[in-house]
This record gives C-alpha cells, structure tokens and sequence, in this order.
C-alpha cells in the first residue's frame, strides 16, 4: 500500500504560498536601520538604495539568495552593493534559504506533481548549487514519489499508454514508479470492466 509520510519535519515546512505570505508581510512592515558614513554619504546611499530593492523584490514573493542576487544585478548593483544587501535582509529575518528549499521541494511534488529528478532540476534553477547539493535528499527523503506518481497518472488515464509514460517521464519520475503506475492503472481498469461485465 502506498502511503503519504508525513514526520515532524515535513509537518513544520510550510507551503510555497504560505512563506511567500508571511514574508511579503514581513517585508512591508520591516525597517532596517542604515548607518551613514559621514565620510561616504554617496556610498552608504547606494547601499540603501539596494537594500530597498531587495525589501521590494521580498514584498512580490519569497526569494532565495540566488535568486535575489540575480534580480538585484539585472538593476544595475554592484557585486558589494548586493552582498551587503543580501547581509542586511538575513540579518534582519527575511532570508532563510534552507527553509525555501524544503518548502519548495514539498510544492513542487505534491502540488505540481513533479518526480525527484525534475524537482532537482527546479531547485537548481532557484538555488545556490551548493546548498540544493547539501540539502537535496534531506528534504525529499519523506516524499512518496511513488504515490504522486501515481495520482498524476490517475488524472491523466484517459491518454494512451506510450503517451501517458512519456508525460510521467517529463514529470521527472523514474522508470520505476512509472512502470508501477502504468501497472496499478491497467490491473484497476481489468477489475473495473469484470465489475461491469458481472452486472
């Protein structure tokens, strides 16, 4: 029997949506006090600027580092400008990574439906490499791919077999689970039409 585990981890991870939430507040409500550098006004004024462009990127959504890094040098700032940014905005609260991560890593497959292999990929899009490396197995290791493989398989049964293995396998899942699918679903149906034929 397939089954949803679910630890004290996984329970403590909030969604995508929730973080997003609560640090969309946070980021509106929060003031990070500047320190001006009589000497380097103009300085300790471009470092506020971007500090303020990170607040603002934190209000739409949650973001990694990664991603706030990039999103703050398509706008122009400086590598020092950035990191220090980057500083501030932890310091105060509003940037946990880890945390994304394993939240991230849940939406995507039990909400999208993605196997382990596509949710690593996302990640990789979203993270520093090093720290989906580091935490990767940590945070999917009490997903049941099998059974969301399966489920996404269920919603999409009316397709034929070749194209229904081939959706599953852009999915991300392994050949394993997709076998394993593919089998439940034809063993179900063979119960189902005996079902039918016997009234």
């Amino acid at each position: 029997m397939i089954r949803v585990h679910q630890t004290k981890k996984q329970k403590a991870v909030k969604s995508s949506e929730e973080e997003t939430k609560e640090w969309q507040s946070e980021a509106k409500s929060h003031k990070i006090e500047k320190h001006e550098d009589a000497g380097d006004k103009t300085k300790t004024s471009t470092r506020a600027s971007a500090t303020s462009a990170a607040l603002r990127i934190l209000q739409s959504g949650a973001n990694s580092s990664f991603m706030l890094r990039e999103k703050l040098k398509r706008k122009g700032y400086s590598s020092e400008e950035i990191e220090e940014a980057l500083q501030e905005v932890k310091d105060a609260g509003l940037l946990d990574d880890c945390r994304l991560l394993f939240a991230h890593a849940e939406y995507l497959a039990m909400r999208k439906f993605y196997g382990k292999r596509r949710v690593y990929m996302e990640l990789m899009r979203k993270f520093d490499r090093s720290l989906v490396d580091a935490y990767f197995e940590e945070a999917v290791e009490e997903i049941d791919f099998s059974f969301y493989c399966l489920t996404f398989a269920k919603k999409n049964g009316t397709k034929g077999k070749e194209a229904l293995y081939a959706k599953l396998s852009r999915q991300g899942y392994s050949q394993g689970e997709i076998r394993y699918a593919l089998s439940f679903l034809s063993s179900e149906r063979f119960l189902a039409e005996q079902e039918d034929n016997d009234t």
